[in-house]
């Protein structure tokens, strides 16, 4: 009996002390924020107003290949709503609603999660114009009442986050500031004919906007990366595979691909899908420097096509030869371009 009295009267100090910490810690977590953008503010507002334009530039519709987006009808009005379902281990299930507008001032969004966990957010966009520019601030705030504000001892949603609001905010001002003025063409890139062996990838496949693949590739290769290592087979490269190409609307059908050995059987029920791209005749050339800046190499690529009048197939294939993550220099970053032909 003293033991089991020892034993409750500790738990006693114990929720009496959690119960007391509580009152001095806050009762909601938040990050937040700043971007300038080189844009009239209406402009920016256009982009930040609207559900389907803030899934434009926002990270979180661009890491699930699996992820759908549904709309009501009044987009970029005070109760609209946006809806989403995806993978259960990335993106979950909730909806998305606005809640007020204020016309070149601010939009602010009422975030529920609903799967995997039940999570309330409040989102607020707000913008300034200064000297012709637009001060763009984005927060982000989750309740945490009394007494589970305890776990903010243990979870900071500032360290965790941060980098999808500093991203998202990147993607906003890209996709806001008007287009910059192109830079002299570099001289023409030389085109080999190759052989392009069969190859078998195992690839998440995805239609999305120009601005979505940087983020695109850098998710879902990391997610086929680790599936690939739970069930112990050894990828041999990073690979883009694109099947359209949309200047007029700036979109792309394309999937985030890794080699791997030939006969290799992926289960079913994982989240990547063989693919596999038959050997064929092509042509190639090697480029060095940011992903951003290939369109000399191409032009080059469809150059040697038309003059020797031969058939491009799908899909075009980008070899990522060099490890962003380890070489920060893009000068250094070596990617071959590859179109199979007949």
């Amino acid at each position: 009996m003293a033991a089991l009295k020892k034993i409750l009267v500790f738990l006693f100090f114990v929720v009496l002390s959690a119960a007391l910490l509580s009152f001095f810690l806050p009762t909601e977590q938040k990050v937040e924020r700043s971007v300038t953008i080189n844009a009239p503010i209406a402009e920016v507002y256009k982009n930040i107003s609207s559900l389907s334009k803030f899934n434009s530039w926002s990270v979180w519709s661009q890491g699930d290949s699996s992820l759908r987006n549904t709309y009501s009808e009044k987009d970029g009005m005070t109760g609209a709503k946006a809806t989403w379902t995806g993978d259960p281990a990335i993106s979950g299930k909730g909806e998305m609603e606005i809640i007020s507008l204020k016309e070149n001032k601010e939009a602010v969004f009422a975030i529920r999660f609903m799967e995997p966990k039940k999570i309330d957010a409040r989102s607020a966009i707000t913008l300034e114009e200064k000297n012709g520019q637009t001060i763009v601030t984005w927060r982000f705030t989750v309740p945490t009442p009394r007494p589970w504000n305890i776990s903010n001892l243990f979870y900071k949603m500032e360290k965790q986050m941060a980098g999808d609001f500093e991203q998202g905010l990147t993607n906003l001002k890209k996709l806001t500031e008007p287009n910059t003025p192109q830079m002299a063409k570099t001289p023409a890139y030389t085109v080999e004919q190759i052989n392009f062996p069969a190859t078998l990838y195992a690839g998440m496949r995805q239609k999305m906007g120009w601005i979505e693949i940087p983020q695109f590739l850098t998710s879902h290769f990391n997610h086929i990366d680790g599936v690939l290592q739970n069930i112990q087979v050894t990828g041999n490269g990073h690979a883009g595979l694109f099947y359209e190409w949309d200047n007029k609307n700036q979109t792309t059908d394309m999937a985030a691909a890794v080699a791997i050995p030939d006969g290799t059987e992926l289960e079913s029920q994982l989240s990547i899908k063989p693919v596999t791209i038959e050997a064929s005749k092509a042509i190639s050339v090697n480029f060095y420097g940011d992903y951003r800046k290939t369109e000399a190499a191409y032009e080059s690529l469809e150059k040697f096509l038309k003059e020797n009048k031969l058939t491009k197939k799908q899909p075009v294939i980008e070899q990522y030869l060099t490890n962003p993550a380890t070489v920060k220099d893009t000068a250094q970053w070596h990617t071959k371009i590859i179109f199979l032909v007949e």
